[in-house]
Parts: C-alpha cells; structure tokens; sequence
C-alpha cells in the first residue's frame, strides 16, 4: 500500500521529543517493515532526506495534492488537524484518516474520519472511532 502521513511537526523526531512523534515515527518504520511504500510530509521546517516539506500558506493543498499524485497514493493519514488539508485531500476521494491527539474541548475536532487515541479520549469529543 502507497501510504502518505501529514504531519506539522519535524520528521523524524528527535529523541527527547515526546509521544506524538514518536508514535509516527514508530508506524512509519513499521508500516515500511510491513512492505508498505510510506511517505511523510510536514508543514515544518525540515531538513531530512525523504521528507516532503510543503509549503506553508495557500500553497500548502496544492503541494500535497501534487505529492499524492506522484507517489500514487491510497490513502492519507493526517497527525495534525491542518484546516487547509484535509478538505483538499477528501475532494479528491482519496481515503484519509485523521489522528486526533490531545485535548480539543471547546473547539470541534473538524475533520473527517477522526480516529483517538483511546475510548475515553474519544467520548470526550463526541467520536467514537479509536486505536490504542
């Protein structure tokens, strides 16, 4: 499976950074483990090999658009709620998941397939899709 993970963070993380990044970092190398040809793209500053850095502002959808078209993607799988993504990704009918982390309350998690991180976790944002 061509897989492209969507993150707003550094990739791949240093190894004092905390549990989100390290969970991406850990699916990435196991899903690559699996035989799965997997991509990442970040809206931060990068610098590493393999990583795709998109744009920030009104060209940051048109990058992952094109970034889908070239490596022929299946499905996307956001770790950042990214307004700008997201909607872009689901015009095109490509599968996108989006990992929701932390704690949104008061604010809607506006995006579609959200997945959290356990049952409580999802209950407290009215979902209730979830995955240890």
């Amino acid at each position: 499976m061509r897989i492209i993970h969507v993150t707003d963070r550094r990739f791949p993380p240093q190894p004092d950074q905390g549990g989100a990044p390290q969970s991406l970092a850990s699916l990435v190398h196991a899903q690559r483990e699996d035989g799965h040809d997997v991509r990442v793209a970040t809206t931060a500053d990068c610098a590493a090999d393999g990583v795709h850095c998109l744009t920030h502002g009104e060209n940051c959808a048109e990058d992952l658009l094109a970034l889908v078209a070239t490596h022929g993607a299946e499905v996307v799988h956001f770790h950042a709620l990214v307004p700008e993504l997201q909607p872009a990704v689901s015009l095109t009918g490509l599968p996108s998941v989006a990992h929701v982390r932390g704690t949104h309350l008061g604010r809607p998690v506006d995006a579609s397939n959200a997945i959290y991180v356990s049952q409580r976790h999802a209950a407290l944002h009215g979902g209730s899709v979830y995955v240890h």
